[in-house]
């Protein structure tokens, strides 16, 4: 999970919202995270131990977008248009299931 203190979140957001903001496409996004991954790892150092930590940061950063937008996403589109229909012959229910009281997103 991406949870830093609430005092040390001004130094990142700001840049960070002006990278999604002025981002125009996956690449715009994939070139300003190379470039950050680049610079902290010239900081740190590249070997076996800080590039196994940025790969792993990569994944949690993947597991983190799915788990808080993604997954609440697909559970709204399956409960507007339905399981896909052979999820429906299995008789298997999205894992991502949204429960009632649950926060998303989406919800204002």
């Amino acid at each position: 999970m991406p949870y830093i203190k609430q005092e040390n979140r001004p130094l990142f957001d700001g840049p960070a919202a002006l990278i999604g903001k002025d981002a125009k496409c996956a690449g715009d996004l994939n070139y300003a995270i190379t470039v950050i991954l680049h610079t902290y790892l010239k900081k740190k150092g590249i070997n076996y131990a800080n590039l196994n930590e940025v790969h792993g940061m990569l994944n949690a950063c993947n597991m983190e977008l799915y788990r808080a937008v993604t997954g609440p996403y697909e559970s709204i589109k399956v409960n507007e248009n339905g399981p896909v229909g052979i999820i429906k012959e299995f008789g298997v229910a999205p894992s991502h299931e949204h429960h009632p009281g649950q926060q998303t997103l989406f919800e204002k």
